[in-house]
């Protein structure tokens, strides 16, 4: 078994074909794949580059489908993680110079087990890598609580001149989620300007609209915008679905283009806002997969657009308010808590279809078949 100590705390062992890392006599992890065979003529791409990271991210690189490709031995290999390793503790533990998910557990082992150098670098690099500004190091720090490990002062120093020009530039609904975290931990108004900006600029590619009004209503985001500019979106079709870290805000009343609206939520929605009264160009609504939905607002009798509604599919009454519904051509429902459909329905005069699901529970409705202007009576 080859066994190389790099420093006090660090030592790496070649075990079978596996290389190791122990940290203060204890195994740490096995190591990651190094290997990147970068091509001559991308040399050039490399100019500003500060990370492993971003030397991956940026030629698209693939360390385990290179390693595979070059045929490298377990031996190679772990004297190849020995040179790495110790270059990283020469250099005071930089976590630019190997993968996040490698440099920052390590090296918060390093300072569990006391180490003076990893105890005076660590909250350090997590401020310097975080301030970068770099989305996969970002990510990183978030998801795996590093920035939790820092005090209030600690996360005001992250933020301060913090490059924010890859989240700028990096239009995608990944990057909008970035941001989101990092209001959640206290960021200065600026990245709530530019989550503003990046939304707009997506809803503007027209490629994933409804997307980013759903990220928008499930990470709580619309109040960050003013009336007049949540009118201005031109969405045509929302669909809402689990999870939702509040309650459907009364902001989406505001999506004056919105046809269609799709809400399922087993646990979450109990009640919607009055306000989606206010979607006056909305045609469809289906809230058929809103399990504990316990009130529909009467003010959706004010959507003088509406063609189609699914109503929620434990639904213990109708309210009567729907018969005003004039210009409905399709209504869908369910009759698990159901035992009639109220005989005010047949006041919808433009009813063209009418689907009643777990039907068995109903009583005495003949009366459905009378109905002249329906199209079509559906059973399930």
């Amino acid at each position: 078994m080859k066994e190389f100590k790099i420093n006090k705390y660090i030592t790496l062992k070649l075990v079978g074909r596996r290389t190791n890392i122990y940290v203060d006599g204890q195994l740490f992890n096995q190591c990651k794949s190094i290997f990147l065979n970068i091509p001559i003529d991308k040399i050039t791409k490399l100019d500003k580059i500060e990370s492993i990271e971003e030397t991956i991210d940026k030629l698209d690189l693939i360390p385990d489908k290179q390693k595979e490709e070059l045929d490298i031995t377990p031996e190679i290999e772990f004297w190849a993680h020995c040179s790495n390793l110790q270059v990283w503790v020469e250099n005071d533990y930089d976590t630019r110079l190997i993968h996040s998910n490698l440099a920052f557990p390590l090296l918060k082992k390093l300072y569990e087990a006391k180490d003076p150098l990893a105890k005076r670098v660590f909250k350090e690099e997590i401020i310097k890598r975080f301030k970068s500004g770099y989305p996969t190091v970002i990510r990183f720090l978030i998801c795996e609580d590093y920035m939790k490990l820092l005090s209030k002062d600690e996360l005001d120093r992250a933020f301060k001149n913090f490059n924010y020009e890859y989240l700028q530039n990096d239009l995608s609904l990944e990057s909008l989620r970035l941001l989101e975290y990092m209001i959640d931990l206290g960021s200065p108004t600026i990245t709530k300007t530019i989550l503003k900006e990046n939304v707009f600029r997506l809803l503007n590619d027209k490629s994933e609209d409804h997307e980013i009004i759903t990220f928008l209503v499930n990470y709580d985001l619309m109040s960050l915008f003013t009336k007049e500019e949540l009118e201005s979106i031109k969405v045509k079709e929302v669909v809402l679905e689990e999870p939702f870290t509040s309650k459907i805000p009364s902001e989406i009343g505001f999506l004056k283009s919105l046809e269609e609206l799709f809400i399922y939520s087993e646990d979450a929605v109990k009640e919607l806002p009055d306000t989606i009264g206010d979607l006056i160009s909305l045609k469809r609504l289906d809230l058929h997969g809103c399990d504990k939905l316990e009130k529909i607002p009467q003010t959706i009798v004010n959507l003088k657009s509406l063609k189609s509604l699914s109503l929620p599919w434990y639904i213990s009454y109708i309210p009567e308010w729907i018969e005003n519904l004039t210009n409905l051509e399709v209504l869908e429902l369910s009759a698990c808590n159901l035992k009639v459909i109220p005989q005010f329905i047949k006041n919808l005069q433009n009813l063209k279809i009418l689907r009643v699901y777990a039907s068995y529970n109903l009583k005495n409705q003949d009366w459905l078949k009378e109905m002249s202007n329906l199209e079509k009576l559906e059973f399930y």
